[in-house]
């Protein structure tokens, strides 16, 4: 992957995608491990944002580099985002504010997925198979970790239950945030490939997406209902199965309408589908699916053929994004970020360097993961547009650097959360 190069001095060598700078000063100076000499300070990455120019000009709290220069940035509220990052181990947080990130830790081995519970943050690691409590703003630990499932790919929480989803277990745990033990494991059976979870009131619903590797699909394509009244004996409750529906598709293939992603907007939930090929070849248009919570009737909407591969959904609760992963990058204009008001659709195209991934709102803002490229795009949507600030070719500068590159070059940007 292009790394973008924030820090601009005159050095020595590249060892890791690290930085080792000249002008050392005459007292030796100690960094910590994520970070490299640069001049008279520490800097992080080559990509850090907080550094712009050079190794000695580093912007303060209240700039944002942009273009290479520091600029004064004037916020009434700020919050912060939190990303995971896959490939590293790290958990990055991002300042809405200064569009910048400030603070990187490592946090288990493989961070998959991230939310709250009041003033803990949940980090379900899929290297060590447990559900991390953190500090949210040192990142330290708190307490025991969590024994989870295989693959926890995604955790949702309430103000007194935590929600696991164990993709390669096809579980949804349940674990009780007083005595952080788990209190019930609901499973899907095999094949299910379960992958997100979305709460309304006592109701959660869980996409199954099925095995697309094995070739077994028809456990998934489901959209399961479940009954929370008692967190500790959670019960189906019905289900839609969208392989049942008419599926609009490209002539000569055969589509799988996979839901990837969950969420409740607007009274209704929405489903991601992928509808792809069993070659995970997009077969049709961009589909989202719209589910009555009550009577699970279904009806689709279609995103078109510039943003297919439906996998990730955002809401600020007016509007609703959606982020389109096309075939990963491999043919240009079929990926990209859409917008949906009143069900009325805009698009915005990815370059061929970008992979939308996982998504947040911070108000009008809109947060969007590269899913390859260990960084994030920000998106304006004042007045119902979709106008890039921070990426390729965005009005206000690159893109803000997240994730580190791993051993082989390779960085993921796995998911986001958003803590007001």
């Amino acid at each position: 992957m292009k790394l973008q190069p924030y820090l601009r001095c005159s050095c020595l060598g590249l060892l890791a995608f690290l930085f080792a700078c000249n002008n050392a000063p005459s007292t030796p100076l100690v960094c910590p491990p994520d970070a490299v000499q640069c001049g008279n300070h520490c800097a992080l990455l080559e990509s850090d944002v907080d550094h712009c120019g050079g190794c000695n000009q580093a912007c303060n709290a209240n700039q944002r580099c942009v273009d290479n220069q520091c600029r004064e940035v004037h916020c009434e509220e700020e919050s912060h985002l939190y990303a995971a990052c896959f490939q590293t181990g790290q958990v990055s947080v991002l300042s809405t504010c200064t569009q910048s990130r400030f603070h990187m830790a490592l946090v288990g081995d493989r961070p998959q997925a991230i939310n709250g519970m009041g003033e803990v943050l949940l980090v379900a690691d899929d290297g060590t198979e447990q559900l991390l409590r953190l500090n949210p703003q040192s990142l330290e630990p708190i307490g025991e970790a969590v024994s989870i499932g295989q693959t926890p790919i995604h955790v949702s929480a309430d103000g007194t239950h935590a929600y696991v989803i164990n993709a390669g277990s096809h579980t949804l745990q349940v674990v009780e945030g007083g005595s952080w033990q788990t209190i019930a494991e609901l499973p899907f059976g095999d094949n299910t490939s379960p992958q997100a979870f979305a709460l309304v009131g006592k109701q959660g619903f869980v996409p199954l997406y099925g095995n697309l590797v094995t070739g077994e699909t028809s456990a998934g394509q489901k959209l399961v209902r479940i009954n929370l009244e008692n967190p500790a004996a959670p019960v189906r409750a019905g289900e839609v199965d969208f392989s049942s529906l008419s599926i609009p598709h490209y002539e000569g293939m055969a589509p799988l309408p996979l839901p990837y992603d969950v969420l409740h907007h607007q009274g209704a939930l929405y489903v991601a589908l992928n509808n792809l090929n069993a070659y995970y070849m997009p077969a049709g248009p961009g589909l989202i699916a719209k589910v009555d919570p009550q009577t699970l009737a279904t009806s689709l909407l279609s995103l078109g053929d510039t943003c297919t591969n439906v996998s990730s959904l955002a809401s600020n609760g007016k509007l609703l994004a959606a982020s389109c992963a096309g075939d990963w990058g491999m043919s240009p204009g079929i990926a990209g970020v859409a917008l949906i008001i009143n069900e009325e659709v805009k698009t915005w195209p990815a370059p061929p360097s970008f992979s939308a991934g996982a998504m947040a709102f911070s108000g009008d803002m809109l947060w969007v993961a590269n899913a390859n490229g260990g960084d994030v795009y920000v998106f304006s949507t004042k007045e119902g547009g979709l106008h890039l600030l921070r990426g390729e070719g965005g009005s206000e500068g690159e893109a803000i650097a997240t994730c580190p590159p791993g051993p082989t070059g390779y960085t993921t940007v796995q998911s986001l959360w958003l803590k007001p």
